[in-house]
């Protein structure tokens, strides 16, 4: 009997098919979140050696003027106003923002010297944006570059409290965690302007000294004082009629007056922003050159959040968090420009601690 040669198969049978589709989904799906956590990892890495490079411009201000910069004066300072014909002040009176006094010292002269508040505002920093957040990010309504990154302030300690007052309760107080889950010390804004409660009035736009504000007065505790050269003049864009009170906060600060070592004090870290919130809120509005204002310092009476949509607390617990878009914590340097992750349940008086200059505690993370 004849045999007949087999027919060869021209195509795959549509299970063939199908099988082949299903793993190359499954394949897919399993590479993705590797693929994604390389990223992540890359930009947490950028992110890290931006904060470090923050942190070594800081030191090397220390370096060339004998003090760390200072926090800057008050919300939306005009450039010409702290400036001598478009030369910019050095730290002891400048009312910009610590972000501002260091561009020099990682190669931003240019921005530094521009000489007006439009110029100043108007150009980019990109060491200033974390690659997990967002790209560089310019606020169109007050026409200024944002930034991601933050000063600390904290509040007096325990051993602040019991040496003023001779009982800590006061500071129990301040950090016992409320029904929403904020603190006292973060809902009342205490201490971030240097006063007992958030007051815009009172210590805010138009700072008082410290003569004035009498007994409100709890002083600055971080590492970045709040300068007291304020140029109370009527300004515009290119220039300040000059009226200069000095507010007496107390001198700059200098490695020498960090106590509790500079391997242990925090002072740069991330700043938490809301989710799907658009460029221009309070939180987030003017930017790296600020003065003293949430765009540039954050309070450690504050439990740091990842960032997210709620603004829970109101106005201004919300924005004074600390926080990060990282799931890991916080890139934060300290002042001899180490950096740590700090996680966002960290206990608060730890916090508040390792930002305070002199608090006595010297704050071991073991990391």
């Amino acid at each position: 009997m004849a045999k007949f040669p087999a027919k060869k198969r021209l195509a795959f049978t549509l299970v063939e098919l199908l099988v082949v589709i299903a793993i190359i989904g499954i394949l897919v799906a399993l590479l993705l979140p590797a693929v994604q956590q390389a990223r992540e990892a890359a930009r947490r890495l950028t992110c890290t050696n931006q904060v470090r490079q923050m942190g070594l411009a800081v030191l090397n201000l220390e370096s060339a003027t004998g003090t760390l910069p200072s926090g800057g004066i008050h919300p939306w300072p005009k450039v010409p106003c702290y400036a001598d014909n478009g030369k910019a002040f050095g730290p002891k009176k400048q009312g910009l923002s610590w972000a501002f006094q260091i561009l020099p010292y990682f190669e931003e002269d240019a921005i530094f010297n521009l000489g007006t508040t439009s110029a100043v505002t108007g150009s980019p920093v990109n060491h200033y944006f974390c690659p997990t957040r967002r790209p560089p990010t310019f606020n169109d309504d007050d026409q200024a570059w944002l930034m991601d990154y933050t000063g600390l302030v904290p509040i007096p300690s325990r051993a602040d409290f019991i040496k003023d007052t001779g009982s800590d309760s006061q500071f129990d107080g301040l950090l016992r965690v409320a029904g929403n889950g904020l603190t006292r010390g973060c809902t009342t804004g205490y201490g971030f302007w240097g006063i007992t409660r958030f007051d815009d009035q009172l210590n805010g736009h138009r700072p008082m000294s410290k003569q004035q504000l009498g007994a409100n007065y709890v002083g600055y505790h971080g590492v970045f004082m709040r300068s007291s050269y304020y140029n109370k003049g009527r300004a515009n864009d290119t220039e300040c009629r000059d009226e200069i009170e000095q507010l007496n906060y107390g001198s700059l600060i200098t490695i020498g007056k960090i106590k509790d070592g500079t391997s242990k004090t925090a002072m740069i870290t991330e700043k938490r922003l809301r989710l799907g919130e658009t460029a221009g809120n309070g939180d987030d509005d003017r930017g790296w050159s600020d003065g003293w204002d949430v765009d540039t310092l954050r309070s450690t009476a504050c439990q740091p959040r990842p960032d997210g949509p709620d603004q829970t607390g109101g106005w201004p617990a919300y924005a004074l968090m600390t926080g990060s878009r990282h799931t890991s914590g916080m890139n934060t340097v300290f002042v001899d420009n180490h950096v740590q992750t700090i996680n966002f349940d960290i206990d608060l008086e730890t916090w508040n601690s390792m930002a305070h200059r002199k608090d006595g505690q010297q704050i071991d993370l073991g990391l």
